[in-house]
């Protein structure tokens, strides 16, 4: 994904809705993270200029089962619903971002669903998400879907959405990785799917136009990097956090840079089986 344009301060809306975010808006209330069905996600984002994109899984019919080809290009699920799929490039291309959610080559399974997925959405609060999601596993796919429409959810809800708007983000990174895990381990028995042998990584970074930083949790071994397409050669992420005064996040902790570019770690690990709240690692960089 390629990083907002710093100088931007609020989106311009290609659906009235939007134009009229409330910056502080009240948090909503806390849901509890076992109990998240498909009703209270499909109305989660609408008010107060909020939207949510998830790369749409393919779907089959009666006598075949799900399949993707390789290299396919997903279209995105666009919340709310009366959006149009287009609308949701035009949101990206305004916001100066750019997102692609795209298949592989699976070898002897080459025609099997694609297990990544990804996230782009717009707070009431005026935060903004990109997250990215690995599956793995059988079944990864689900999980991976699954996260990339929860963990937004979770962060404008309850205690992560007060973390955001009492300023402490890495808190509310951690609440709603915590909650999107809980989440999984809920519903995967009703979707027929074995959480115990398959799970997802997790980048979720999160953004405010009118702040210096972004702050990025990663979960398993998937990580965010910070580099700059002013210079091909220049594409190292541990010097150029140096460079601008950053320094290495630890596996269980937060590294605030202040402003500064940093890099996060975490150690490796499955989604369904370790709690984010012990995994997560938040750093704040450097908008590029």
């Amino acid at each position: 994904m390629r990083p907002v344009p710093a100088g931007r301060t609020e989106s311009r809306g290609f659906v009235a809705a939007e134009s009229a975010v409330t910056l502080g808006s009240e948090p909503e209330a806390e849901v509890d993270p076992s109990d998240v069905d498909e009703d209270v996600l499909a109305r989660a984002f609408g008010a107060h200029g909020t939207w949510r994109l998830v790369g749409r899984l393919p779907t089959g019919h009666l006598f075949h089962r799900n399949t993707e080809a390789p290299y396919a290009i997903r279209e995105f699920h666009v919340s709310p619903s009366h959006l149009r799929r287009r609308v949701g490039q035009a949101l990206l291309q305004n916001w100066g971002v750019g997102v692609i959610n795209t298949k592989g080559y699976k070898g002897n399974n080459a025609w099997s669903i694609g297990q990544d997925n990804c996230c782009v959405a717009k707070l009431a609060s005026g935060w903004e998400v990109f997250g990215i999601f690995d599956g793995h596993g059988p079944l990864g796919h689900w999980p991976a879907e699954r996260a990339a429409r929860t963990v937004p959810f979770f962060l404008q809800r309850g205690s992560a959405a007060q973390h955001l708007a009492e300023g402490r983000p890495e808190e509310a990174l951690k609440v709603a990785l915590d909650s999107a895990e809980a989440d999984l381990e809920a519903r995967a028995p009703g979707c027929k799917v074995n959480i115990n042998t398959c799970g997802a990584t997790a980048v979720v970074a999160l953004r405010r136009a009118d702040l210096d930083s972004v702050y990025i949790a990663t979960l398993g071994d998937s990580r965010a990097m910070l580099f700059s397409t002013t210079s091909p050669d220049d594409f190292h992420e541990a010097e150029m956090s140096a460079g601008r005064g950053g320094s290495t996040a630890g596996t269980d902790g937060f590294d605030k840079a202040a402003g500064k570019a940093a890099k996060t770690g975490s150690r490796k690990g499955n989604t369904s089986k370790a709690k984010a709240a012990a995994k997560a690692a938040a750093a704040a960089a450097a908008a590029a």
